[in-house]
Parts: C-alpha cells; sequence; structure tokens
C-alpha cells in the first residue's frame, strides 16, 4: 500500500449572503463580524418612517370609510322603506346602493393597501439564521443603499467540511475507508488533534481540467476552536502501482547514504527508500528494487536481530505490497 496525505482547510458547511429588500437609510446594524446571530435573527433594520406614516394615513381612511358605509347601509335601508310605501323613486334606491358599493370597494382596496404596508415594514428587517456568525459586514448606520444591495455574509459554522479533489482511485479508497469499522480519520495538525469525518456530499460535475472528482467530509468530533481556516490532513492508503513493495524497518539497514536488505537466501539488495506508512500491522518501509518482489523473505538487521531472536527462532520478514 503506498500512503497518500492530502491537505485542506476547513469551511463552513453552508453560507447566505445578505441583501435588502427596501431601499432607504441603514437605522441599525445589531451584529458585526464574528459575532453569533442570536434568537431574534436580526442582522440589520432599514429607516421604516414614511412605511409607518402611511399605515397610519390608511389605518385613518378606513375608519372614515367604515363610518360612511354604516351611513350608506342606512340610507339605502330608509330608501327601502320609503319604496314600498310609495313616498320614493327607484332612481333614488339606486343611487344610494351604488354608493355603499363603492365605499365597500374602496375599503377591500385599502385593506389590501394595508396588508402590502406591512409587509414592506417587515421587510426592512434583514434577517439571518439563529447560531450563524457573521463572516462581512459592507454597511454601516445612516448609509444609504439600494434595493437588492449586499451588505454582508453569514456562515453556519456548527458543522465543519473540508473539500477535497480526488482521483477516482482515491475516491474509491476514501469510500472503502468510510465502510470499515473505523470510518474516515483527519488530522487538525495545528491543534494536534485527531477527529473522525464522514462523508458529506459528493459533487456529481465534473472537472476537465483537474480531472477530479470533488468531494467534501463533515466533522463528526467536536473541535474546541469551531472555525474555517483549519489545516486538515487526510491520509488515503492506496494500491502501489509502481513496484515498491512495503517491508518491516527492522529489515531494513543503512550503510552511510544507501540503504540495503538481507534476503533470506542470497547477497544483499540495494534498495531505495520511496517513504512509510503506518497502519493496522504497524509502521512500514515504503520500498523499490528490482531484486525485490511481494512474498520475497528478508533477515532481520544486525541492529534489531540480537533482540529478535530472544523473542523468535526464525528471525525473518516477508515482503508485501
Amino acid at each position: 500500500m503506498r500512503e497518500i496525505t492530502l491537505t485542506v482547510f476547513t469551511s463552513a458547511c453552508a453560507r447566505l449572503p445578505l441583501v435588502t429588500e427596501a431601499s432607504g437609510r441603514v437605522q441599525s446594524i445589531y451584529y458585526d463580524v464574528g459575532a453569533t446571530i442570536g434568537g431574534e435573527s436580526r442582522f440589520a433594520r432599514m429607516d421604516d418612517t414614511f412605511l409607518r406614516l402611511k399605515l397610519e394615513e390608511v389605518n385613518v381612511e378606513q375608519t372614515r370609510l367604515c363610518l360612511q358605509i354604516a351611513f350608506d347601509k342606512r340610507e339605502v335601508n330608509r330608501y327601502e322603506k320609503l319604496l314600498r310605501q310609495n313616498h320614493a323613486v327607484v332612481s333614488q334606491l339606486d343611487t344610494f346602493q351604488q354608493t355603499l358599493a363603492n365605499h365597500q370597494n374602496e375599503q377591500w382596496r385599502l385593506e389590501v393597501e394595508s396588508r402590502v404596508l406591512n409587509e414592506r415594514l417587515k421587510r426592512t428587517k434583514v434577517l439571518a439564521p439563529t447560531g450563524w456568525r457573521v463572516t462581512e459586514r459592507d454597511v454601516e448606520p445612516e448609509q444609504w443603499v439600494n434595493v437588492g444591495e449586499h451588505i454582508g455574509e453569514v456562515a453556519d459554522f456548527t458543522i465543519l467540511t473540508v473539500p477535497f479533489a480526488l482521483t477516482p482511485e482515491q475516491h474509491a479508497a476514501l469510500t472503502n475507508m468510510s465502510k470499515q469499522f473505523d470510518g474516515i480519520h483527519l488530522t487538525l495538525s495545528e491543534l494536534g488533534q485527531q477527529v473522525a469525518a464522514s462523508m458529506w456530499r459528493t459533487i456529481s460535475g465534473f472537472a476537465p481540467t483537474t480531472r477530479k472528482i470533488a468531494i467534501e467530509l463533515k466533522l463528526r468530533t467536536a473541535v474546541a476552536s469551531s472555525c474555517g481556516g483549519l489545516r486538515t490532513e487526510l491520509v488515503i492508503p492506496t494500491p502501489e502501482r509502481s513496484g515498491a513493495v512495503m517491508l518491516p524497518p527492522e529489515t531494513v539497514r543503512q550503510s552511510f547514504e544507501e540503504h540495503w536488505v538481507d534476503p533470506v537466501e542470497g547477497n544483499p539488495n540495494r534498495v531505495l527508500l520511496l517513504g512509510s506508512y503506518s497502519g493496522p500491522d504497524g509502521k512500514k518501509l515504503r520500498i523499490g528494487s528490482p531484486e525485490v518482489f511481494p512474498g520475497a523473505r528478508f533477515k532481520i538487521s544486525p541492529e534489531e536481530k540480537a533482540m529478535d531472536e530472544m523473542q523468535s527462532d526464525h528471525a525473518a520478514a516477508k515482503a508485501t505490497k
């Protein structure tokens, strides 16, 4: 197996740009960069003075119409009685009925206008999800903004994610790791902490430039510093395809700047040290040589032989892929 280490940085699982739905003067800003949105879910508020004045005007007009409609209904009832007594003409009754209908329609129009104004008043508040953290703030109190203008951004750091771009081979190895009992583990090198992770989402699109698969992992272990930008390392064991093999460190001896192995039968072979790997079977060295192949057996190096002979009568190790 060959060990591949990928390094990325943590990020929020979701981001939300904040824009205004009404133009006007910024009346209040409730949070600065780095603050967490509270239970009221407010980020900013626009000046709503003229909207409230307009709503008061509509309410006054509705009150006037209610009194006018009550008067019109009394007039209609009175002329209906006079018409039955032949003391009035039909045209007079029709006039009062039409006046009553016009005033009722005007009252319905004002009700709709009142609902529109109330909705516009609600939209003077720029809301943000509770518990999210402010990452950008682009306005100040008393500043004029237009409809749809970007005034800030919040992000959800309650779940930290790490993005990776993997080859199909690496993606298959990571998928296999996620199905194992131990699962996926990441190392936060700056915090010195190892955390558990799981597959969060796989981007279905294909990047022609990199020819890699974009995925995101989700951290399942609580982190003391829950923020973006934490250096994260992922170690993926992949099959060895270069002809190199894995050997225990005690079978490789160093002479000056060269590395050698001693076959159980045959002469010593000079090898090239390509790296190391720590797996379930302990630490292994990755070496390459035309004379070394999987299944070959090698002697324990003299430095380790004395100790090993106390534990085993046959001091030898087998090369693996």
